[in-house]
């Protein structure tokens, strides 16, 4: 059984190709695919592709600077905008890193949120 006779819908095959399968059978199997008139590509990880030239060109990866582990390139949104220059404007949130704000526009006093803290109910920084 090949990736295309494992998914069928209303006997038109769809596949996502790749994986365990390795390159050399995903090939195999765009070609097959396309030739059955089946639209196929090969979807690869963002976060693996640094160095792809293409992606590169297109400043698909944005440096930001996150405090934990630095200064690294970040996939960013697959299209442009004349008009933007950068899509990151801040780096992902460390854990708890906002809790504390969210629980008082909740309404949690700060007795409560250190009770919280206290207890190892909520994660993240003290």
């Amino acid at each position: 059984m090949t990736l295309f006779d494992a998914y069928r819908y209303d006997g038109k095959r769809v596949v996502v190709v790749g994986g365990a399968s390795g390159m050399g059978a995903a090939a195999a199997e765009l070609v097959r695919g396309k030739t059955d008139g089946v639209p196929a590509a090969v979807g690869r990880d963002p976060r693996l592709l640094y160095d792809h030239p293409q992606l590169q060109a297109r400043g698909f990866y944005e440096d930001i600077d996150h405090p934990i582990v630095g200064t690294m390139p970040t996939p960013t949104l697959p299209f442009r905008f004349a008009s933007v220059d950068r899509w990151l404007r801040t780096p992902a949130p460390t854990l708890g890193q906002h809790t504390g704000e969210i629980l008082t526009e909740l309404g949690y006093s700060d007795a409560a949120i250190a009770d919280l803290r206290r207890r190892h109910v909520l994660g993240g920084p003290a």
